[in-house]
C-alpha cells in the first residue's frame, strides 16, 4: 500500500558496477505483492556532487538518528555518503563505538556454511550469532558478499533474525547508522572505522 521513490548517489571507482536488489522480511519473489520499477543509473563525477559542511553533516546524522518519518531519512542519509571523507573524520570524533568481542565469529560463521555433516553445529550456529547482538551485522553483510547459495540464505536468516527495527540504546543506534554510511563511502580509512565501532 506504498511507494517509495529513492534517490541515491553511490561512490564507485572502476570499470564495471554490479547492481543488487536485496530486502529482508520479503515475499517470495512469484508473489506480486511487492516490486521494483522505474530504474535509472547515471554516472556522475565526484566534481558535481555538492559536499556537506560538518555541520550538514552532524545534522544528517541527527535527522537518520531520530527515525523520524515526517524528515527526509534517504536524503539525510545521502548526505552522509556524500561526506566521504569528511564524513569519516566527522564519524570518528562523534560516533561512540559501541564494540562487542567478535572472537567466536569466524568459528560460527565455518559452522553455518557446513553441510549436511555437521548439522547440529551448524543449527547451534544461527542463536549464537544472533545472540551477539546487532554489532555483528557488518562482519555477516560482508561475508554475504561472497556466500555460496545456501549458506548466503543463511547469513539473510541470521540477518532478519536480529533486532532490525527502531534501536533504543541511542548510541548504539548512532554506531549502527555509521556502519552502513562507511560500507558505502568504502574507503580503506571508511571501513577501518566500520570494523572499530562494532569489533573489540
Amino acid at each position: 500500500d506504498a511507494v517509495y521513490h529513492l534517490h541515491f548517489v553511490v561512490p564507485h571507482k572502476g570499470d564495471a558496477a554490479l547492481v543488487e536488489f536485496t530486502g529482508l522480511n520479503l515475499q517470495d519473489l512469484i508473489d506480486e505483492n511487492w516490486g521494483v520499477m522505474n530504474v535509472e543509473i547515471h554516472p556522475v563525477a565526484a566534481s558535481d556532487v555538492p559536499k556537506p559542511s560538518a555541520d550538514a553533516i552532524a545534522a544528517a546524522m541527527m535527522t537518520c538518528a531520530k527515525a523520524d518519518p515526517k524528515t527526509d531519512i534517504p536524503g539525510a542519509f545521502q548526505t552522509l555518503i556524500n561526506g566521504m571523507d569528511d564524513t569519516v573524520t566527522w564519524m570518528a570524533a562523534n560516533v561512540k563505538a559501541v564494540p562487542i568481542d567478535t572472537s567466536s565469529v569466524p568459528d560460527l560463521l565455518k559452522d553455518l556454511a557446513s553441510g549436511d555433516e555437521n548439522m547440529t553445529a551448524r543449527e547451534a550456529a544461527h542463536p549464537a550469532l544472533v545472540k551477539l547482538g546487532i554489532q555483528i551485522e557488518p562482519l555477516l553483510r560482508d561475508t554475504r558478499r561472497d556466500a555460496p547459495g545456501e549458506f548466503r540464505h543463511r547469513i539473510d536468516w541470521a540477518l532478519e533474525s536480529l533486532d532490525v527495527g527502531y534501536i533504543n540504546d541511542d548510541a548504539l543506534r548512532r554506531v549502527m547508522i555509521a556502519t552502513r554510511a562507511l560500507e558505502i563511502i568504502g574507503t580503506s580509512e571508511a571501513l577501518e572505522l566500520r570494523a572499530r565501532l562494532t569489533q573489540k
